[in-house]
């Protein structure tokens, strides 16, 4: 009976603690270049401007998009275009047919990765949602190696409860759903 409960009690904990090992967080002083990390989009572009206005950088990347902003004398400057090559993931073959396994947010940190490279830099800090962190380190390690310093830092102005997440539905979700993309990374990074 005790190893019962010991066994209901690990697997309480695991789901309370669940949304807080979500929320990693890795500060480093000046780097090369801000990376955000496109979703929603607004709160996470402020918290990228944030950090360029704190001095973190004088660079904002938006890899998604190709984009590359520059400190200027008034702030921020415009978002220019950085020309590149597509970056599509090596399709994996099973069963005599070929899928493409990555996902999104491994492509996108992929061509980050080589808007980086061709820039010249060496140092990011990474932006996104406070759920996608852990996800995102587990992404740069496997991008990036030894070879970048990379830091990871959540956008303040999007909300986050370690607990609230059992209080909505669609929070629940999305620390449900940031698990199901954290295993599936896990499976096919194996193979690529």
């Amino acid at each position: 009976m005790r190893v019962i409960l010991s066994c209901l009690l690990v697997v309480g904990l695991g789901i309370v603690c669940a949304p807080a090992f979500l929320a990693y967080s890795y500060s480093i002083d000046k780097v090369d270049c801000v990376v955000m990390m496109v979703g929603d989009g607004g709160d996470r572009f402020k918290g990228a401007e944030q950090l360029v206005e704190e001095g973190y950088s004088e660079v904002l990347l938006i890899p998604a998009y190709n984009k590359v902003a520059f400190v200027e004398e008034a702030g921020l400057g415009e978002m220019d275009y950085v020309k590149m090559a597509p970056v599509v993931g090596k399709p994996v073959s099973f069963m005599g047919r070929r899928y493409r396994v990555f996902e999104n947010t491994h492509l996108e940190m992929l061509k980050g990765k080589k808007i980086m490279d061709k820039l010249g830099y060496r140092s990011a800090i990474i932006v996104s949602s406070p759920y996608h962190m852990r996800r995102l380190q587990l992404i740069a390690g496997k991008v990036f190696g030894d070879d970048y310093r990379i830091g990871f830092q959540a956008t303040p102005f999007e909300k986050y409860d370690t607990l609230g997440c059992f209080r909505s539905w669609e929070a629940f979700e999305n620390v449900r759903s940031e698990y199901l993309k954290i295993g599936w990374f896990l499976v096919y990074s194996w193979f690529v």
